[in-house]
C-alpha cells in the first residue's frame, strides 16, 4: 500500500527528499555484495581513493535519499570528479552529521580505567544501543594509531536484532559483517578506543544541496 517506503510509513521515508532506509541498505548490499574481501569493486560514477569507508557511507546515504549540501558533495568539476570533506573523511563526515540530521548518538569507551587495556566487559553496552538505532544508522570507529586515539572507520548497518548489528562498509568489503565480531577481533589486538553511534532523524527534511 505504501510502495515508495516499502509498506513503513513510520520508519522509511517518502521521495519528497526524505531518508528512505531501505534504498541505503540496497546500495550498500550492491556494492559489497562479492565474496572476495580483497578486491576493490566501486561505483565509477563517484569519486575514489584508498580509505573509502566514508566516501562508501555517504553514497549510502545519498542512495537514501539525503541531498547534497554546499559542504557534503561528490560532484563533477570541469570532468573531474571531486568531493568534500565532510563527504569522503571520518572525522569531518562525524562532525558534519553531528549538527545535521542526527537524533541519537551513543558512544563506547572500551579503555579500562587505566586507559590502557581493552576493556571486555564494555560489549555489553551494544546491547544497550540497539533500542536507539535502525537500519540505514552510521557507526563510528576509533582506533589507537601511533599512540593517539583517531576515528578512522565508518560502517552502515544493514540489519540489526536484539543480539547484534550487522554492517557493511568499505576499504576492506564487508557485506553483512557482525559488529560483535568487529569488536571481539579489535579488542584481541588492543587497538579500539571508542564506537560512536549515530541514528539519523525520522522526521528530518533534507536540504538542497545549494544550501549548507
Amino acid at each position: 500500500m505504501f510502495v515508495y517506503c516499502a509498506n513503513s510509513p513510520v520508519s522509511q521515508f517518502d521521495p519528497d527528499g526524505f531518508y528512505n532506509r531501505t534504498n541505503a541498505v540496497k546500495y550498500a548490499r550492491k556494492w559489497t555484495g562479492y565474496t572476495n574481501l580483497n578486491l576493490k569493486i566501486f561505483n565509477m560514477q563517484y569519486y575514489y581513493k584508498d580509505g573509502d569507508c566514508a566516501n562508501f557511507v555517504s553514497q549510502c546515504l545519498y542512495a537514501g535519499g539525503i541531498k547534497m549540501t554546499k559542504v557534503w558533495y561528490s560532484k563533477v568539476f570541469f570532468g573531474l570528479r571531486g568531493v568534500s570533506n565532510s563527504w569522503s573523511c571520518v572525522k569531518d563526515q562525524m562532525s558534519y552529521f553531528s549538527s545535521h540530521y542526527v537524533g541519537f548518538r551513543g558512544f563506547i569507551n572500551f579503555s579500562d580505567s587505566e586507559g590502557e587495556e581493552f576493556d571486555s566487559t564494555r560489549i555489553d553496552d551494544i546491547y544497550e544501543m540497539i533500542p536507539n538505532l535502525t537500519i540505514g544508522d552510521v557507526i563510528y570507529m576509533d582506533f589507537i594509531i601511533d599512540g593517539k586515539e583517531k576515528y578512522t572507520h565508518a560502517v552502515i548497518i544493514t540489519e540489526i536484532n536484539a543480539k547484534d548489528i550487522f554492517y557493511a562498509s568499505h576499504t576492506r568489503n564487508r557485506s553483512k559483517y557482525s559488529l560483535l565480531k568487529a569488536v571481539e577481533n579489535y579488542g584481541e589486538s588492543n587497538s579500539l578506543e571508542y564506537l560512536a553511534f549515530y541514528h539519523i532523524n525520522n522526521n528530518a527534511k533534507w536540504r538542497p544541496w545549494y544550501e549548507k
